[in-house]
């Protein structure tokens, strides 16, 4: 039988980079294959093309809420699609579907889960970041100040495409600020989760991969897992979008690029000790769950 896992973070918390590796796995023949489409591979929880793609509506008629209930039942529809295509056949571990997703695990106005809970998906791979280094990025993302980015990370009420008076190509996605986000995945009980920090990724992504394979019950060769790795290599991933363009970038409105630096740290010599320490003050219960020593502790 064919599974469905979230591929669930903050945003510019890796899960694209991650993405790229899972899709590649899935590429025949061991050549190496552009950024844009492996990306393409996936499938994307927040387009507004997934109501109209699963369940025929024209996404634009709806309202904010009423496009919360109708995406979960199209998440619902993917999954049963991939629990159906595995009856009756021998097992293939390769046939799982990835999605990607930003919102935090809430419920819609009608208190069903937002993304159709034990019955969108099989379990979920959440990806956390160190908030110190993910306002570097969000701020690069929109290309606006640090400060900027540190009002959206600590609003309870933060959120993508979420303007009323336009047509977006993604639906709404409600993120809350990072400690609401982090805990909604982590302290639900629908589904099975496996934590993954960016940091480990950057370490050694192939026993991070490997670990999230485990989890998913796929086999893969270690051959296949090094493939995934070179591929997603950052400084290639950065030449790529640089020679190529990335779909996702938001450089077509900032001038910014999607792949900026891929390290982990660089808040140290670049935040001020005020930024430090709002990030701190709001989100330190959480970084200290996942295992980021706040500043004073990191001397």
């Amino acid at each position: 039988m064919a599974k469905t896992f979230w591929l669930a973070s903050y945003p510019k918390s890796g899960n694209t980079w991650l993405r790229i590796m899972l899709a590649r796995l899935d590429v025949p023949g061991g050549e190496p294959m552009g950024v844009n489409a492996l990306v393409e591979r996936g499938i994307n929880a927040s387009v507004s093309s997934l109501i109209e793609e699963w369940l025929f509506i024209d996404p634009s008629l709806l309202t904010h809420d009423e496009a919360d209930y109708f995406r979960s039942l199209a998440c619902i529809a993917i999954a049963d699609r991939d629990r159906m295509e595995g009856t009756g056949s021998p097992p293939d571990d390769s046939q799982t579907t990835f999605v990607k997703v930003h919102d935090a695990y809430l419920m819609t106005n009608r208190a069903t889960p937002l993304l159709g809970g034990a019955l969108g998906a099989d379990g979920a791979i959440v990806i956390v970041r160190d908030p110190r280094d993910l306002v570097l990025s969000l701020a690069s993302h929109f290309g606006r100040s640090i400060n900027y980015a540190l009002d959206f990370l600590n609003d309870t009420d933060a959120a993508f495409a979420s303007k009323c008076d336009r047509r977006d190509r993604n639906l709404r996605q409600r993120l809350s600020d990072w400690s609401g986000h982090v805990e909604s995945w982590l302290d639900q009980s629908d589904i099975p989760v496996h934590l993954v920090r960016y940091e480990n990724m950057l370490r050694d992504p192939a026993a991070s991969l490997s670990a999230i394979l485990t989890f998913v019950g796929r086999e893969v060769s270690v051959e296949a897992i090094h493939n995934a790795v070179r591929d997603a290599n950052f400084s290639d991933l950065q030449r790529q979008e640089e020679k190529n363009g990335f779909r996702e970038s938001p450089g077509l409105y900032t001038g910014q690029r999607f792949f900026r630096a891929g390290t982990a740290g660089q808040w140290r010599n670049t935040l001020t000790r005020e930024v430090v320490a709002r990030i701190e003050a709001q989100h330190g219960a959480v970084m200290s769950r996942l295992g980021y020593a706040r500043a004073a502790e990191d001397r």
